[in-house]
């Protein structure tokens, strides 16, 4: 009995769509250097791991999220003025 059946077929083409400029950050990635990360300005998101399944929960998770609202607040400042002077 076949219980899953993965697709094989790539359904993308495989271009970045330069759209969107992102990263995912966990325990793996060790120790972040929040100071330069903050001074990036094409950074649209940070994604941070919260958990593995269902009990197992990163424990960089509260610095990480922590860190990651700060250095996102330079660039939330940058789009304000940029709205309110184009120039």
């Amino acid at each position: 009995m076949i219980r899953y059946q993965w697709s094989t077929h790539d359904l993308t083409s495989g271009q970045y769509s330069g759209s969107y400029d992102g990263i995912d950050i966990s325990r793996h990635q060790g120790r972040i250097h929040w100071d330069e990360l903050s001074k990036v300005k094409r950074l649209k998101f940070i994604y941070v791991k919260a958990t593995e399944g269902a009990t197992i929960k990163d424990p960089w998770y509260e610095a990480n999220i922590n860190q990651a609202r700060k250095a996102e607040e330079p660039n939330k400042k940058e789009k304000r003025k940029r709205k309110d002077n184009p120039k």
